[in-house]
């Protein structure tokens, strides 16, 4: 079994968001119950009206102890900001129902935390059982936002020693409570249960306060990726556009530098993307027979940006009107 270093009391809290999934939080509680070291406390984050997972919960034989903690409304956003609230320990790991940890994942975690005090965050490979994925056949990029924003993920198939990034996935990530606010996920994020951008306003917080982001390929999980009963697969439509488009300009525009975040902000606009499309997008879709409805995911696209960047503080004040008459200063 890995050995990490044990002279300063790092202690973990593992944090479970669940809904409606009472077939796989079984699996994935007894995963947890078999971490070496244990977690000094696992919280399970499961909505009041979910009555399946809370009925088999009660009914779970005996094992290692949970707290119950509900989140302020539906959506993984809430239920990660709600777990990491009532998270009493210096590092909080988040999970998924889906997965499976390892015994030696808090081990793992526990080396780069113990390494440097300048690690804020630390997560790993998630194994996909359920997707027909071909490895890729060289080294890839994992965890970066490009230049024009584009988020390069690649975290399933990450390889070699373990490298700083941009951010995490959800399933392996982990942070040092010390190490950012008291929210750092964004709780105003707009959309579905699991809306555009959720997992990265955490580990860009930390990235802006100083701390470093380490993704580590031999940290792994199995990964069911089952479908989730409140998901529904997304279309391409202005509801869509609108919020892509706004959760990234509300992440970047508070996380990012100012530099990346005007080059982001220009792309987008002139470039865009499918699930966000500015102008060059638009030209695009309308040469390619794809004109119905291509102006007003435009129009919605650009909406989201002003909103989000608003919302991030960023939208500059207009100058304050003389009243007539009044001398000038």
């Amino acid at each position: 079994m890995l050995q990490p270093p044990t002279d300063d009391p790092l202690t973990f809290s593992v944090v479970l968001p669940t809904y409606r999934r009472p077939d796989l939080i079984g699996d994935a509680l007894d995963a947890l119950g078999s971490l070496d070291p244990a977690a000094d406390e696992i919280l399970v984050v499961v909505r009041d009206d979910d009555e399946e997972t809370h009925a088999h919960l009660r009914s779970r034989p005996a094992g290692p102890p949970l707290r119950i903690v509900p989140p302020e409304r539906p959506g993984l956003g809430a239920a990660y900001a709600a777990g990491f609230a009532a998270a009493r320990h210096e590092v909080v790991a988040f999970t998924d129902d889906d997965a499976r940890v390892r015994p030696d994942h808090l081990a793992r975690l526990a080396v780069h935390y113990r390494s440097d005090p300048a690690v804020g965050a630390v997560g790993g490979r998630d194994d996909l059982v359920n997707l027909d994925l071909t490895p890729p056949s060289r080294s890839v990029p994992v965890g970066r936002v490009l230049p024009t924003g584009r988020m390069v993920g690649n975290h399933h198939c990450g390889s070699g020693p373990p490298r700083d990034v941009d951010f995490l996935k959800g399933v392996t990530l982990s942070v040092r409570r010390s190490a950012v606010s008291d929210r750092p996920f964004e709780d105003r994020l707009i959309g579905p249960a699991v809306p555009p951008a959720v997992e990265i306003s955490c580990p860009l917080a930390v990235r802006a306060a100083g701390g470093r982001v380490v993704y580590d390929p031999n940290i792994v999980v199995t990964h069911l990726t089952a479908p989730r009963p409140d998901v529904q697969r997304l279309e391409w439509d202005a509801v869509l556009a609108r919020q892509h488009s706004f959760n990234h300009a509300l992440v970047f525009g508070q996380y990012l530098p100012p530099g990346r975040y005007r080059r982001w902000l220009a792309w987008s606009v002139l470039v865009g993307s499918g699930p966000g499309p500015g102008l060059a997008w638009t030209v695009r879709a309308g040469l390619t027979g794809r004109r119905a409805g291509a102006l007003t995911r435009l129009r919605a696209s650009m909406g989201g940006l002003r909103a989000g960047h608003r919302a991030a503080g960023l939208e500059p004040r207009a100058p304050a009107r003389r009243r007539p008459g009044a001398a000038p200063r």
